[in-house]
């Protein structure tokens, strides 16, 4: 059983020979990078189930960061629902008028604050070290996942999509069967 440089080293040599043969069957660099990018995540994501773990460490600062930003984007380029919640505060405790949105935005971002814990103590109580992130249907599951969103988002066609999302599936494979054994 190896530890997460063991993990990103296998991942690494995975996503080499997972870009080579992209490249070898004409594959745009854009398709590539894809591929390399999901074989490298998927071998080392499986780790998110350790509470020490160098992607666990990640998840939670991505999910600090990411959470209360994308509440305070989102009243951003939707004044209205900014506009409504600063309207309560600014009712409630009598600040000026003139701040409505700004402390819209504020209470935005502290709601995305407690979100974002909340998501982390769910992970926390949902996952268990080598439980399902280390198994081979959470890399099919995965894979199927990126898949699918490839398709919509690329229109690419659906065997070429799954191909690339299975990329994730080889990762965690890497991870699971090689690393771990």
């Amino acid at each position: 059983m190896t530890n997460f440089r063991g993990h990103l080293i296998l991942g690494v040599v995975a996503s080499v020979v997972v870009g080579g043969g992209m490249l070898y069957t004409g594959q745009s660099m854009q398709l590539t990078g894809i591929a390399v990018s999901l074989t490298l995540l998927g071998s080392i994501l499986p780790d998110i189930d350790i509470h020490s773990s160098i992607p666990r460490r990640w998840l939670g600062a991505l999910l600090l960061i990411t959470v209360p930003l994308g509440a305070v984007y989102f009243g951003v380029i939707n004044p209205n629902v900014s506009q409504f919640i600063g309207g309560l505060v600014v009712r409630s405790t009598g600040i000026g008028a003139d701040l409505i949105q700004p402390v819209g935005l504020v209470v935005l971002g502290v709601v995305g604050v407690g979100t974002a814990n909340l998501l982390g103590y769910g992970v926390d109580e949902i996952l268990t070290h080598r439980g399902i992130t280390h198994t081979l249907g959470f890399g099919i599951f995965g894979g199927l996942v990126v898949g699918v969103l490839l398709r919509s988002r690329l229109s690419l066609d659906p065997i070429t999509a799954l191909a690339i999302g299975a990329c994730f599936a080889v990762g965690v494979a890497v991870h699971v069967y090689i690393g771990d054994s």
